[in-house]
């Protein structure tokens, strides 16, 4: 949001975002070597996306209501050929779940403001 209004030096030093200033100008865009993203909402989620290949666990922050209070199994899937996500390829591609896991753990961040049980234990210690 810097870059779009001409203060691109004001942008924080530890960010690490991309910029997507040049797609909002129609400019070709820089392509990102990996998209990741968590929520603690939703039960809890965390994945990656790299190319065609989408890594996603599930579970990792359930409520007390909830029967099943195990994280969720890493989940694979290819979404050019499985755009709606029916096939998990996790058993059949370990070495592609095993990278793909790699960029979760070391992109994780723990939050005392926003805790994902599976991942940060009791994130209100420091």
């Amino acid at each position: 949001m810097l870059e779009l209004v001409g203060a691109k030096s004001a942008t924080p030093r530890e960010i690490d975002g991309i910029s997507f200033a040049p797609t909002l100008f129609g400019k070709k865009q820089k392509e990102r070597p990996f998209l990741y993203r968590e929520s603690p909402g939703y039960g809890g989620q965390q994945c990656v996306r790299v190319g065609e290949w989408k890594v996603i666990r599930q579970n990792l922050n359930p409520s007390a209501q909830q029967k099943d209070l195990k994280p969720g199994a890493v989940e694979l899937y290819n979404l050019a050929k499985d755009p709606f996500e029916t096939t998990n390829l996790a058993t059949k591609y370990p070495e592609i779940v095993r990278k793909l896991e790699r960029i979760m753990r070391l992109q994780h961040t723990r939050s005392v403001l926003w805790p994902i049980k599976a991942l940060d234990g009791n994130a209100s210690k420091p």
